[in-house]
């Protein structure tokens, strides 16, 4: 596979379709390994771990799993209907578990944590100084739990209805609600760093500090580009019909979607504000993920679909 380039970004729409994994049950969720060597997906009954250069099935790991993501290279985080476990894939191990029911999304830092000015006992020492790489957010139908791998307790548990939660590689919180997003400053709970009024929130999805939120539009909200003296943000809004989607994805550089409908994914350019070409499946796709590393990204219908550009 080919390394990412973010300077030449048009090499996505010279993508070609490369190998398939055949899979017969509903996938619920996929995730990459932080290296992109790997690829994770959930069923009702396995976590299946697959090459990503190759598709060969390397573990199946019995067991219910709702969301994932991984964390270090052989470091799952997923939830069940009771709760969210922290499992060692490499010898199928439960590290930890935490008592968080209903788990509605789930997210993971994605670089050093600055663990400035919050007050908790850590059980391990960090080489970090005040750094950590194991922070996850986790939201309910009623709170938002903020917590670290290796914490006794957790940091924050905030009440909020009916959100969907992602974390920046900043390491700042978006939070979406029915009526809103804020970007929120994951020291400080009570103090939302900015605001858009976008209601009904269906997806969201970020890349760098870019966030894509979709509802009847696709909202584009550009944190790079955003006016630091006003907390009431603004979005770019596309308007293109987004009644059947049921998956969206950015690309690496923030300038691509992919987005499933019924059995097609479209790849929409969000710099030309246009629909650049479709990619026939022969089943509706209700998964996508870019590659975080190199040149590919995969669709389930339930098969998991390899594509390289």
């Amino acid at each position: 596979m080919t390394f990412y380039d973010s300077t030449n970004y048009k090499n996505i729409l010279s993508y070609t379709f490369n190998y398939t994994h055949t899979e017969q049950s509903s996938v619920l969720d996929i995730a990459y390994s932080r290296c992109g060597e790997l690829l994770l997906y959930s069923t009702k009954t396995h976590i299946k771990i697959l090459s990503s250069t190759t598709a060969d099935l390397l573990n199946s790991i019995n067991t219910t799993a709702h969301n994932i993501c991984t964390l270090h290279k052989n470091c799952i985080l997923y939830n069940t209907s009771t709760d969210l476990k922290y499992l060692s894939y490499y010898d199928n191990t439960i590290i930890r578990k935490f008592n968080i029911k209903n788990i509605t999304s789930i997210d993971t830092a994605n670089s050093y944590f600055n663990y400035n000015n919050i007050k908790k006992d850590i059980q391990t020492n960090t080489t970090h100084n005040n750094y950590l790489t194991d922070i996850f957010i986790a939201s309910t139908n009623t709170n938002i739990f903020l917590s670290d791998l290796r914490s006794k307790d957790f940091i924050s548990n905030t009440k909020i209805n009916n959100s969907k939660v992602k974390m920046l590689e900043n390491n700042n919180i978006v939070i979406s609600t029915p009526n809103i997003i804020n970007i929120i400053d994951s020291r400080y709970y009570d103090r939302p760093l900015y605001k858009y009024n976008i209601k009904n929130t269906k997806y969201l999805t970020s890349r760098r500090n870019k966030i894509l939120a979709v509802n009847d539009n696709y909202n584009i909200l550009d944190l790079d580009n955003k006016d630091n003296n006003s907390i009431v943000a603004v979005g770019d809004k596309i308007n293109i019909d987004t009644y059947d989607v049921t998956a969206v994805e950015l690309s690496s550089d923030g300038n691509y979607v992919l987005s499933s409908k019924y059995s097609k994914v479209e790849m929409l350019n969000l710099i030309e504000r246009k629909v650049e070409k479709d990619i026939k499946v022969t089943k509706n796709t209700n998964n996508i993920k870019f590659n975080p590393v190199y040149e590919q990204f995969v669709t389930s219908t339930p098969s998991i679909n390899f594509y390289q550009y």
